[in-house]
């Protein structure tokens, strides 16, 4: 599938971090040996191409909807611990 890399990075789009790692290691190999072709993959997209373009609308819903009641949460969870 991907036999034409020398080196293959497998990431996820979930967020921006998960990229930028993906890219920072590239960087760091690259910085080792400019030669070697390397790849970044979305694993997801390998594993099930008809449903990874909805698993990341369902997280970007996920993200924008329900933002304020996980944060919500996550004070609570918070204050409980302080008292």
């Amino acid at each position: 599938m991907h036999s034409d890399c020398d080196v293959l990075i497998l990431t996820a789009k979930f967020g921006n971090g998960h990229m930028a790692v993906a890219e920072a290691i590239t960087s760091y190999v690259k910085g080792m040996d400019a030669s070697l072709r390397i790849q970044t993959v979305d694993f997801y997209e390998i594993i099930n191409p008809f449903f990874y373009k909805s698993m990341y609308k369902g997280y970007e819903m996920l993200i924008k909807k329900m933002v304020i009641k996980y944060i919500t949460c996550i004070t609570i969870g918070r204050m409980k611990v302080m008292l």
